[in-house]
């Protein structure tokens, strides 16, 4: 480009502008955000419906504690990573101890620490700070058998049907093995693990000599032992379920469970009402249902806010004798028997019957709990000794449902 002289008034300086010589100043950039640091240790989330907090990960992921979609609990809160949603609920809190490791408080079982890597994650139980667990404390003090229960059956001789009943189910567990049209056995390992620990395993329901026997095995530092099911096989709206079984032992720890729970299963727990005809450990039948809120009086986060139990002192060694232990669920009540005598009732109006339908078929489960230091409800049921006796076995002798005419 050639120069460009532009003219000038008399007596003033010539000015030459050369357009290719003139300096360019290079364009601004502005500077880069910073990257967001990793959240601080101590760092912890509660829930928040309006306005979820954020924890930045190591990973510098976004984590949040939010409702998972679709939950059927409005309770139902989890850990998301950048919208990814974390297995777990009922979290009310997470508190991040860093790298990527994060502490959840739930209403369920208390604490658990989740170690999130990539796409993975590990979650386990965080043990009392006190390695020593509490000694058993029911919830309830027990109360005597009730007037006129015998202290034990004879397992060969099934009871007539309640008047009024006709019969629906019934195993006397003959042959040697699990009748696969009735029951499913219970696995429990991995992601279906109580607290990711497995407690079940197939190898410990047995039939033999017309009994089911639940059995014990230990894998590691973990005893385990049997449960079967219902679900998909056998459900009932009401009725009368009924059980005739022997504990595996009279110690602490060792739960012979016998449960309600509706399948299919609309709402998460304890929204959908679970129903404990017994699960008993040591010399006490212990009957409860599960609510949420079914005792306000109590915090948010308490165990006894979403429970109604009582404990039964039994007159002989459960792990010695037979007992038949049964509830009759109806639309009007709920009644639980030992030996064919009531000793427990809730009626309708009462508790949960003020406040959900309770209409939903039910499935039977048959479970051995076996509770170590630790274990999610250790802390008031108790945790098998260190000379626990491996080789004790819980006997059923049959499992029997009807229903009113």
């Amino acid at each position: 480009m050639t120069p460009t002289r532009i003219s000038v008034p008399a007596g003033a300086t010539a000015v030459v502008v050369d357009f290719e010589t003139l300096p360019v100043s290079p364009p601004v950039t502005p500077p880069s955000p910073p990257a967001p640091a990793e959240s601080a240790i101590g760092t912890t989330l509660a829930v928040n419906t309006a306005a979820p907090a954020k924890i930045i990960g190591q990973d510098l992921a976004t984590y949040t504690l939010a409702r998972r979609p679709n939950a059927a609990s409005s309770a139902d809160y989890g850990l998301f990573r950048d919208g990814a949603y974390l297995t777990g609920a009922d979290v009310t809190a997470v508190t991040y101890e860093g790298n990527n490791t994060f502490r959840e408080t739930t209403t369920r079982h208390g604490a658990w620490r989740k170690v999130v890597s990539g796409a993975s994650w590990v979650t386990t139980f965080v043990p009392p700070v006190s390695p020593t667990p509490s000694p058993r404390s029911p919830p309830n003090p027990t109360t005597p058998p009730p007037v006129g229960a015998p202290d034990a059956v004879d397992p060969t001789v099934i009871p007539p049907l309640p008047a009024g009943y006709v019969q629906t189910f019934l195993d006397e567990f003959s042959g040697n093995a699990l009748d696969a049209s009735k029951w499913t056995a219970n696995t429990m390992t991995g992601p279906d693990s109580y607290g990711d620990r497995p407690i079940f395993d197939p190898s410990n329901v047995v039939v033999r000599n017309g009994l089911l026997h639940f059995t014990v095995d230990r894998v590691g530092d973990r005893a385990r032992s049997g449960g079967i099911f219902t679900k998909e096989k056998f459900t009932q709206r009401f009725g009368f379920f009924e059980a005739c079984y022997s504990y595996g032992s009279a110690s602490d720890g060792d739960f012979a469970s016998f449960w309600l729970t509706p399948w299919p299963n609309l709402r998460s727990w304890p929204d959908f009402g679970e129903i404990d005809i017994n699960e008993g450990s040591s010399g006490t039948m212990l009957t409860s249902i599960h609510q949420r809120d079914l005792n306000p009086q109590y915090p948010a986060g308490d165990g006894r806010r979403n429970l109604s139990n009582k404990g039964t002192r039994l007159a002989a060694d459960p792990s010695k004798v037979f007992n038949v232990f049964a509830v009759e669920w109806t639309p009007d009540y709920i009644r639980w028997l030992l030996n064919g005598v009531e000793g427990d009732r809730q009626d309708r109006g009462a508790g949960f019957f003020a406040k959900y339908p309770w209409v939903e078929p039910r499935q039977m489960l048959l479970q051995r709990f076996i509770l170590q230091a630790g274990d999610p409800g250790s802390d008031w049921g108790g945790s098998i000794p260190a000379n626990f006796d491996m080789s004790s076995t819980a006997k059923i002798a049959w499992v029997r449902v009807s229903q009113k005419v």
